[in-house]
């Protein structure tokens, strides 16, 4: 039996206002948000409700670690009756693990140690283009006991609503707005590839592939400033990746970003810049022929105007992402010499991304993910 669900009702809306008008913000209510988008966005409206600012707890504005959220979890009151996050993803992810009866550890959800059910409406609003997690029911955190960051998908975490609204991307710094669009483009890519995708989900993230690719030659085209007559189809394209990511996990290029960004640090958009170009060149010279890798080459090879083989259409889309956002050196961002063998086996550990490699597009050996970390190092 091949399945396939979405339970996620998706509004798009203009403006911050026209979302506070349709859902009647009230005391009882709770935004998990940051400061400076609650400064920009929120106070003005002045809403009779509770806000905690993500940022004011350990580690500031980094992704979700467990020592964060297990403060975020003593602070929250009981008497909340709706969880409204607007943000990137770690604030969405964080959302998900708020609105968690009795939860008091986040270790404790992710082992199942408490019964993992929802007492609270959950809406989710994303204020990048790249997390896609305002689609799913999967969180993830980096956990102490492993090391690394972890993630993990629970059906009662999927939100009520989904709220896309354009006017929060206007002010998202460029190289931050495209760290999360090819973020948005690597889960479409990876789960479009995945020996485990589904027919279904495919037609998503073929779509998602092809208004990135699109607009990122606009933007060449064009200029930077192009991206902000095209805000919408970044947010669905980050959507539909997310959509994806309901029914399917990524593959090489999450499983190197998500350990080398739980060890360094890194946002994970950023991170997964770095190894996108470098994973599909791999597949592509391993398997050219595979029908979904060849598939894709057709989208990307349409929306760039280009004519190439397999190889030479991923080689071409690297360059072009390049060509927008240079890409860094992993030393750059602390990773010692001669440590890439090392960081390959911590990857392809059970206990950490092993089984986001296991939905790879090819299998990859200890020796293949240690060359990627050498390329990039």
């Amino acid at each position: 039996m091949n399945k396939f669900h979405t339970n996620i009702t998706v509004y798009e809306m203009e403006n911050f206002k026209d979302f506070v008008e349709s859902f009647k913000i009230k005391k009882g209510d709770f935004i998990l948000t940051q400061r400076l988008l609650y400064e920009n966005y929120m106070k003005s409206s002045n809403l009779d409700c509770e806000y905690l600012f993500y940022e004011d707890y350990p580690g500031g504005d980094s992704e979700p670690t467990e020592d964060k959220l297990n403060e975020i979890l003593k602070d929250l009151s009981q008497d909340v009756k709706r969880i409204i996050a607007i943000g990137g993803g770690s604030v969405l992810d964080t959302a998900k693990i708020l609105s968690i009866k009795d939860a008091k550890s986040v270790l404790d959800i992710f082992e199942e140690k408490i019964p993992l059910i929802r007492n609270k409406e959950l809406i989710l609003i994303p204020t990048t283009c790249g997390t896609g997690s305002e689609m799913d029911g999967i969180v993830a955190v980096y956990l102490n006991k492993f090391g690394s960051k972890i993630g993990k998908g629970i059906d009662s975490m999927v939100p009520d609503a989904s709220i896309l609204i354009p006017e929060f991307l206007k002010t998202l710094p460029f190289k931050n707005f495209m760290y999360n669009s090819v973020d948005a483009l690597a889960h479409n890519m990876e789960i479009y590839l995945s020996p485990l995708n589904h027919a279904f989900s495919n037609v998503f993230c073929a779509e998602g592939t092809r208004l990135i690719v699109r607009n990122y030659k606009r933007i060449i085209d064009k200029g930077p400033e192009e991206r902000l007559n095209h805000l919408k189809e970044f947010l669905r394209a980050s959507a539909y990746g997310g959509i994806g990511l309901s029914h399917n996990t990524c593959g090489a290029v999450h499983a190197c970003s998500m350990y080398f960004g739980g060890v360094h640090h890194t946002p994970h958009g950023l991170t997964n810049s770095l190894f996108l170009g470098p994973v599909m060149k791999l597949y592509a010279k391993k398997a050219p022929e595979g029908t979904f890798l060849k598939d894709l080459a057709k989208i990307i090879c349409t929306e760039m105007e280009i004519e190439a083989d397999t190889k030479g259409t991923f080689k071409a889309l690297d360059k072009m992402i390049d060509s927008i956002l240079p890409r860094e050196k992993l030393r750059t961002f602390g990773m010692p010499a001669d440590s890439s063998y090392k960081y390959a086996q911590n990857v392809l550990d059970p206990n950490r991304q092993k089984r986001i490699l296991d939905n790879n597009y090819v299998s990859l050996s200890v020796e293949e993910v240690a060359n990627l970390f050498d390329e990039l190092y």
